[in-house]
C-alpha cells in the first residue's frame, strides 16, 4: 500500500468518516498500489469533513469538461516516495447502470456503509453479499444497450474475475436478507439473475432490458433523452480517442512549467518524463520553445532564410566554417521572426492554462540579451538605423511573453557535462570545444518566473523528478 493512502485511511478512520471501498474490489491490490484508481463510496452529510481530509493530504480534483456525473467526483494525490499519482473516484451516491451514461441511482448506500469493514488489505470494504448484489445489479444494466454489450464483451475477463471474486459460498441467507430490508430488487429476481448469469449474452441482454423497466422508478433521465445522450457519449468518446486525445484537466486552473538549462543537462530527458507521467491522467502538452514551429505569416521569411542557407553551403564565396555573427538586415530577420514564432506558441501555451491543461516547456526566454533563447539583435551604436527599429521590436516581442509558473533552470558541471555529450547519439552534436564555449557564454542566465528553482542533475534521474514534481504538484 501506498503511503499517501495509508494515511488517507488513517485519517478517514481517525476522524470517523463513513466510507469504503464500494466495487472493483478483486483489483483491489493493483489500486493500493496506485495502479488503479480506487472506488470509494462515502457518507454524503460527511463530504465537508471528507474534503478536509484529502485537502491536507494534497489531492487536487480535475474533471472533464465534457462528460460527467452528478456525486461522483475524481481527486489525484501525489505519493512523494514512489512519484506515483493516486487517483480517488469518490461516490457520494450510488450512481451506475447503462454504458457510459450512469443512468440509475440505487438508494443503497446506507446499507452498504454500515455493513462494511476493514479487509485483509486494510481498507473498509462492504459485505461479500452487497457486492454479489451490487455487482449483478450494475452487470445487467449495463448489458441491457448494444454499447454496454460491445463494452462488457471486450472486457469479458475482468469482469467475470469481479463476478467470481463477489460469488460469495456462504448460502443464500445473508443475500435474502439484505434484499428483504431493501424495495430495490426482490428476492426472485435477483436469484433469476445469478442463475442465469452463465446463459447465453441474448438471454442475459433481455433480462438486463427487463430489469431496466422493474428498476425504472431509479431512472435519472428519460427514455429518449437517455438515448440521445448515450450517443452523443459514444461518438464524443469515439472523437476523443481517434482525434482529440483530451482528458482530464484541473478545475481551477493548469501550469505552465519550464525546464531550461545549457547542454547535457538533461532538459529533454526531464521533459519527457514529466510529460509522459502527466500526459496519463491529465491534460498535458509538451512544447519546445526554442525550436518554435512557424506561422502563417513567418512561412515566407522561412523560405528566404533557408534558400540564403542552401546559397551558402553550396556557394565557396557564402561558405565559412566559422558561423557569421554579422549583424546585418538579414541577422536581424532571422531573430526577430524568431521571436515573433516564440511569442505565438506561449500565447498558445497560455491559453491552454486556462483550460486546466499542465504545459511542460523544453527551455525559455531569459532576460539576458545576446544570450541563448533570448532577444538577440539588442541596440547598438553601431548598427543602422533599420536593424536598430528591428531590435526594438524584437525586444518588445520578448516583454510581452508571458512569465511561466515554474522555472527549473538544470545543472551540471561541465566536465559531466562534456561526458554525457560523448555519450549522446545524436546528430550534428556540439564538440568539446563548441560545448565549452556555449557554457561559458550562456552560464548564469535570469529568468523571469513566478518560481524558479535550481536543480542539480549530477544525481539520478529518478531523485531530480521527484523534487521536480513535489514542487509542481505544490502549485496546481
Amino acid at each position: 500500500m501506498l503511503k499517501l493512502i495509508e494515511k488517507l485511511l488513517c485519517q478517514l478512520e481517525s476522524t470517523q468518516i463513513k466510507y469504503c471501498h464500494w466495487k472493483n474490489n478483486h483489483a483491489l491490490g493493483d489500486a493500493l498500489q496506485g495502479n488503479d484508481d480506487l472506488d470509494l463510496l462515502v457518507e454524503f452529510s460527511q463530504r465537508a469533513e471528507f474534503y478536509r481530509v484529502i485537502y491536507r493530504l494534497g489531492f487536487k480534483e480535475a474533471s472533464n469538461r465534457i462528460i460527467s456525473y452528478p456525486y461522483i467526483y475524481h481527486f489525484y494525490g501525489l505519493d512523494k516516495d514512489s512519484c506515483k499519482i493516486v487517483h480517488l473516484h469518490i461516490h457520494f451516491k450510488i450512481i451506475t447502470g447503462e454504458s457510459h451514461l450512469k443512468n440509475f441511482h440505487l438508494p443503497m448506500e446506507n446499507v452498504v456503509l454500515n455493513n462494511s469493514e476493514i479487509g485483509p488489505e486494510g481498507i473498509r470494504v462492504p459485505d461479500k453479499e452487497l457486492q454479489l448484489i451490487l455487482y449483478l445489479i450494475r452487470y445487467y444494466l449495463k448489458i441491457s444497450c448494444i454499447p454496454g454489450i460491445l463494452l462488457l464483451n471486450k472486457n469479458k475477463d475482468y469482469i467475470d474475475s469481479e463476478f467470481r471474486f463477489v460469488n460469495c459460498s456462504s448460502g443464500s441467507e445473508n443475500v435474502d436478507g439484505y434484499l428483504e430490508n431493501n424495495a430495490i430488487l426482490n428476492q426472485k429476481l435477483f436469484w433469476l439473475l445469478y442463475e442465469n448469469y452463465s446463459n447465453s449474452l441474448i438471454k442475459k441482454a433481455a433480462l438486463g432490458i427487463f430489469l431496466r423497466f422493474h428498476l425504472s422508478f431509479l431512472r435519472r433521465h428519460n427514455p429518449i433523452y437517455d438515448f440521445i445522450l448515450r450517443y452523443f457519449q459514444i461518438s464524443y468518446r469515439a472523437v476523443n480517442k481517434l482525434f482529440l486525445h483530451k482528458k482530464k484537466s484541473f478545475n481551477e486552473t493548469g501550469l505552465v512549467v519550464a525546464v531550461t538549462g545549457l547542454d547535457a543537462t538533461g532538459k529533454s530527458t526531464v521533459t519527457a518524463s514529466l510529460t509522459e507521467l502527466f500526459q496519463e491522467k491529465f491534460n498535458c502538452k509538451y512544447v519546445h520553445v526554442g525550436i518554435p514551429p512557424a506561422t502563417i505569416s513567418t512561412y515566407p521569411f522561412r523560405i528566404l532564410l533557408n534558400i540564403r542557407n542552401m546559397l551558402k553551403r553550396h556557394s565557396p564565396n557564402l561558405s565559412s566554417t566559422v558561423p557569421s555573427r554579422k549583424r546585418n538586415f538579414l541577422f536581424a530577420l532571422r531573430y526577430t521572426v524568431l521571436a515573433f514564432e516564440r511569442y505565438c506558441l506561449i500565447v498558445k501555451v497560455y491559453r491552454l492554462k486556462l483550460k486546466g491543461y499542465i504545459v511542460i516547456c523544453d527551455r525559455f526566454p531569459s532576460l539576458d540579451v545576446g544570450k541563448m533563447d533570448s532577444p538577440r539583435i539588442g541596440f547598438n551604436r553601431n548598427d543602422n538605423k533599420i536593424i536598430r527599429l528591428i531590435g526594438k521590436i524584437e525586444g518588445e516581442m520578448y516583454k510581452r511573453i508571458p512569465k511561466p509558473d515554474i522555472v527549473f533552470n538544470l545543472q551540471v558541471p561541465i566536465e559531466i557535462a562534456l561526458e554525457r555529450n560523448r555519450e549522446r547519439i545524436k546528430s550534428g552534436k556540439e564538440t568539446d570545444t563548441e560545448l565549452r564555449c556555449r557554457y561559458a557564454e550562456n552560464s548564469n542566465l535570469t529568468y523571469d518566473a513566478h518560481e524558479f528553482y535550481e536543480v542539480d542533475t549530477t544525481c539520478s534521474l529518478s531523485s531530480v523528478i521527484k523534487v521536480l514534481l513535489t514542487e509542481i504538484w505544490k502549485k496546481l
